[in-house]
C-alpha cells in the first residue's frame, strides 16, 4: 500500500471528538452542530458508566455512527443522570433534540475504564475492539427512558418547541443578556426563568401582569440560593425551602454585596403583591436580581 492510500485510509478510521468532558454547555452546542449541518448520523449511541454501589449518579457520552464522512464522532461526558443539575438537564435536552430529528437512539454500559479511555480521547479509530464490542452489543432504547429525559423537555419535542430551550443559540449584544447568559451556564432552570421574566417586562400590559415578573424572580431567588449552596457546599437542611435570606446570611458575603441581592430578593416580593407595579419597577427588580446573581456565581463560584 503506498503511503498516500495509508494516510488516506488511516483518515477515514479516525474517531472525531466535540465538545469538552465535563462541560455540558460545549457538549451541547457540539451535538447543534452535528444535527444542523445538512448531514444526519446514521444512528446515535449513549455509552454510559455503570453506576458504583448504591450511587444513583451516573455518566454518560454520546457516539455518532456515520455522520459525515467520520465513521464515529464522540461527544464526550458532558451528562450526567441520577440526580438534579445541569448534567442531567443537558442529557435531557439532548437526548431529545436528537429524537426530534428520527435519529435512532442505542445504548450501552460500559466499566469506569473503558468510558474513561473514551471520554479522554484515547480510543484513536473506528476499528478499535472497544468500539466494534459497542458497535455489536448496543440495544437501541424505546423513548421515554425513566429518568433521563425530563417532562419540560418531552413536552417542547411534541410541541415542536426544543429551541427555546436552545440558549447557546442567542446573540449576545448587551450586558444583561450575557449576565444571564452566564446565570445560563451554571444553573440552566435559573436561566430560563430569568429570560422568561425579561420578556414579561418587554410585553406585559398591566399590572397584574408585571406582578407575574415578580413572582419568576422570587422564584429564580428561592432556586438559586439553593443551588448555589449545594454547589460549594453549604449545609442549609436547617433552613425552610423559601428563606432566601437565611441561605444568603450562610454564604458568609461581604456587606455591599450581601445587603445587594437581599434588596434584590425584597423587590421581587414588592413586584409581586404590588397591584400598582410599574414596568420600571418591574424592570428593575430583573436587572438588579440578573446582575447580583451574576456577581455571586463569579464571586463563589468562577473566581473564589
Amino acid at each position: 500500500m503506498s503511503e498516500k492510500n495509508f494516510n488516506e485510509n488511516e483518515s477515514l478510521r479516525r474517531v472525531q471528538y466535540l465538545g469538552a468532558s465535563g462541560y455540558t454547555r460545549e457538549c451541547l452546542v457540539a451535538i447543534d452542530a452535528i444535527l444542523n449541518s445538512g448531514c444526519l448520523p446514521r444512528k446515535a449511541i449513549i455509552v454510559s458508566m455503570f453506576p458504583r454501589g448504591n450511587n444513583r449518579r451516573q455518566d454518560h457520552l454520546f457516539a455518532f455512527v456515520d455522520w459525515d464522512y467520520f465513521p464515529v464522532t464522540v461527544v464526550p461526558s458532558g451528562f450526567a443522570s441520577g440526580y438534579s443539575g445541569e448534567g442531567p438537564r443537558g442529557f435531557s435536552l439532548a437526548i431529545c433534540l436528537i429524537r426530534e430529528k428520527g435519529i435512532p437512539i442505542l445504548g450501552i454500559d460500559v466499566d469506569d475504564v473503558n468510558f474513561r479511555r473514551i471520554d479522554r480521547g484515547n480510543v484513536k479509530y473506528s476499528d478499535d475492539p472497544l468500539f466494534k464490542d459497542i458497535l455489536l452489543k448496543c440495544e437501541e432504547y424505546s423513548w421515554p427512558w425513566p429518568g433521563w429525559t425530563i417532562e419540560d423537555h418531552e413536552q417542547m419535542l411534541e410541541r415542536g418547541l426544543l429551541w427555546q430551550e436552545c440558549y447557546w443559540r442567542q446573540p449576545q449584544t448587551d450586558q444583561i443578556t450575557r449576565a444571564i447568559s452566564e446565570i445560563d451556564i451554571k444553573f440552566p432552570t435559573i436561566g430560563k426563568k430569568l429570560r422568561l421574566a425579561r420578556r414579561k417586562v418587554d410585553e406585559s400590559q398591566s399590572s397584574e401582569e408585571l406582578q407575574q415578573v415578580g413572582i419568576l424572580i422570587r422564584d429564580a431567588w428561592i432556586e438559586f440560593s439553593k443551588d448555589l449552596c449545594s454547589s460549594l457546599p453549604v449545609d442549609t437542611t436547617d433552613v425552610e425551602k423559601d428563606k432566601v435570606v437565611k441561605r444568603l446570611k450562610k454564604l458568609k458575603l461581604e456587606d455591599e454585596l450581601y445587603d445587594s441581592c437581599r434588596a434584590s430578593f425584597n423587590l421581587s416580593l414588592k413586584v409581586q403583591h404590588d397591584r400598582q407595579i410599574r414596568r420600571d419597577e418591574a424592570e428593575l427588580c430583573l436587572l438588579q436580581s440578573v446582575f447580583s446573581m451574576y456577581t455571586l456565581i463569579h464571586h463563589k463560584l468562577v473566581n473564589p
